[in-house]
């Protein structure tokens, strides 16, 4: 089995020239922001395939119905020594003018549909959700449910999940309640409740980052470091997997409500050999 990496990045580049004595203020930086999701297989297998499309939908390099004809463009199964990567990038002109304060104004809940739409599914376990789009319907009231329950653990997650979840998926309600702890931890709301025990605190400290940052922008006083330590508590909401796939889901639907989506660049990438394929959401 190979190792999946993430990551998310964060940057803010000093301004090339401050005037002699002025405040160097948080909004005279240029920023960007980074998601990564990438692995290197030995053999690009059916799960792999699965996987990589599943990102690309999550992620908008395409929209669900574009899936198959994505995949047409994905390595042979059975390529050997393939490396892929889904990657979204964000650009300064959309963090500053619109993101970090969209990022600002959330609530801890406000990460549930992400969240829920971020569950992987594996068409070899019975009752995980292929579909992203009804990931995020059947998943969201869990979500709900475990953000805003700080006493909610893993086993009150699979017993609220098999009761929201027994008549619309009772396959997945059962899966949650009885199997989870049987499964890859990421297949289901319960064992990803259990894995990544700091999800909250990790979402506070985000959001805690975001507010801390949007305040430095809209003053006109010198940041003072201000803009590292958000950076470090917002870094946080990258220590597992599911959060980077449910962040780039949050930043892309908040990218939507605004003008600035053309500045939020979402690619998957395929390298076999010397060559790589890029497929890019301006090709869908």
């Amino acid at each position: 089995m190979t190792r999946r990496n993430w990551s998310m990045s964060l940057k803010a580049e000093t301004p090339a020239f401050v005037p002699p004595g002025a405040p160097v203020t948080a909004s005279s930086f240029a920023y960007g922001l980074h998601l990564l999701s990438s692995e290197q297989p030995k053999v690009f297998d059916e799960h792999q395939s699965d996987y990589c499309a599943d990102m690309a939908v999550l992620w908008g390099v395409c929209r669900e119905g574009q899936a198959d004809a994505l995949k047409a463009k994905f390595p042979s199964i059975g390529t050997k020594d393939v490396s892929w990567a889904a990657q979204m990038t964000i650009n300064d002109e959309a963090l500053k003018k619109d993101l970090w304060a969209r990022l600002a104004a959330l609530s801890a809940v406000d990460f549930a549909p992400a969240l829920a739409a971020a569950v992987e599914w594996n068409r070899s376990v019975g009752g995980t959700i292929a579909s992203v789009a009804g990931r995020r319907q059947l998943y969201f009231p869990v979500w709900q449910h475990y953000l805003q329950n700080s006493a909610v653990g893993a086993t009150g997650v699979a017993q609220f999940a098999y009761d929201h979840l027994r008549g619309d998926a009772p396959a997945t309600a059962r899966l949650e309640r009885a199997g989870f702890a049987a499964v890859d931890d990421r297949l289901t709301a319960a064992g990803l409740a259990e894995k990544n025990d700091d999800t909250r605190p990790d979402i506070a400290d985000f959001l805690r980052g975001a507010k801390n940052l949007a305040d430095a922008l809209a003053s006109p006083t010198d940041e003072r470091g201000v803009i590292e330590k958000s950076f470090q508590h917002m870094s946080r909401m990258s220590d597992q997997s599911h959060q980077v796939r449910a962040l780039g889901v949050l930043l892309l639907d908040l990218a939507r409500k605004s003008v600035y989506l053309p500045g939020v660049t979402r690619t998957l990438s395929f390298t076999v050999g010397d060559r790589t394929t890029v497929l890019s959401s301006n090709d869908f």
